[in-house]
């Protein structure tokens, strides 16, 4: 070691910095790795909030009028409709980052996923009237950060290239805030229907059981209201939506 440290002395300094170096870029991506982990976590716990039963169709997507079909099937504590679509912000200091906007069901989301929206710093309780317009949108606090924008704030988005004006009428909290490292918006789902093109179509509905529900039977239950058209798939299943974004990322 001595002679080689007298002999090849830049060589031997190149080396141990190389080694140094290849320690510290191991140990950040490793540290990246499990944080982006846990966020996606984060956001497939969100999403699913307290559901234990999902009802999809593929690309066609869920009727409308399942949602009802769904609600009176005896066991059933709350059916709450869903619609995911990334929007990218257009213009601005935030040009081109992204906003996971999600349609929900105002007046039935509290048996499914947990969130509350604020306006000037007030906790809003009748969020269907602040959304009444169809281009409302409630931003989450760190996205409101980020770009600096506020009540009553124009935001400039395109989604798959085409251009999409929405307002913004309050901030998201709660669970449902957090996902997508708050990189996440919410919006009426009869609205969003609009603007994506899904008029008379859910993606998906999330389905809450009463706590002592056996979830087989009830699924049972469920797929003959609905029909053979539509799959009903436990919440076991429905993770691989999380599991899937992992596996991309591993």
């Amino acid at each position: 070691i001595r002679s080689q440290v007298t002999d090849r002395f830049a060589i031997s300094i190149l080396t141990a910095l190389a080694v140094a170096a290849s320690v510290a870029l191991a140990m950040s991506v490793e540290v990246a790795s499990r944080s982006l982990q846990e966020q996606l976590r984060t956001t497939t716990q969100a999403l699913i909030g307290s559901a234990s039963l999902s009802i999809s169709a593929g690309q066609v997507g869920v009727p409308e009028e399942a949602l009802d079909l769904v609600a009176q099937v005896p066991g059933v504590l709350g059916a709450s409709p869903l619609i995911r679509r990334s929007f990218r912000v257009a213009s601005g200091p935030g040009q081109g980052r992204a906003l996971h906007v999600i349609g929900l069901d105002l007046l039935g989301e509290s048996d499914v996923r947990r969130y509350e929206i604020s306006r000037a710093g007030v906790i809003v309780r009748d969020a269907v009237r602040l959304l009444a317009l169809p281009d409302s949108v409630i931003v989450s606090e760190a996205f409101a950060a980020r770009l600096g924008v506020k009540d009553g704030d124009r935001l400039a988005l395109t989604l798959e290239g085409r251009p999409v004006e929405l307002v913004v009428r309050g901030v998201l909290g709660g669970e449902v805030a957090e996902a997508f490292g708050g990189q996440i918006a919410a919006m009426d789902i009869f609205a969003l229907q609009q603007v994506v093109g899904m008029k008379g179509r859910f993606e998906r509905i999330d389905v809450a059981l009463d706590a002592n529900a056996p979830v087989d039977e009830v699924a049972q239950q469920i797929q003959a209201a609905i029909g053979p058209g539509l799959s009903v798939s436990r919440d076991d299943e429905r993770e691989s939506f999380g599991l899937a974004l992992l596996r991309t990322y591993q």
